[in-house]
């Protein structure tokens, strides 16, 4: 029975693995751009964690959101403020 419950959650986690990964293709564990995540960009995140699992035999993806009024910035690998802007001031003659 054991066997059989521990099989059962490793199809599960395997599921879920390869669901995670189907808009994004990972090549090496680190942080990165949803805009640039390939085949094409995916709109569900803003960031996203690859991780390879050796023991699975494949790529975990981990998907993130900013929230709300912050934006991802790939330079430094972290959500910052969204920037705001501001329109020029006028001068009178």
């Amino acid at each position: 029975m054991k066997a059989v419950v521990k099989a059962l959650l490793a199809l599960a986690l395997v599921a879920i693995i390869l669901d995670g990964t189907s808009a994004i293709t990972c090549t090496k564990n680190g942080v990165y751009d949803c805009s640039k995540a390939t085949p094409a960009a995916d709109t569900t995140c803003d960031y996203y964690y690859c991780i390879w699992y050796p023991s699975l035999n494949a790529w975990m993806v981990n998907r993130y959101k900013c929230g709300t009024g912050f934006i991802w910035d790939d330079t430094i690998k972290r959500c910052i403020t969204e920037p705001t802007t501001t329109a020029a001031p006028t001068t009178s003659a």
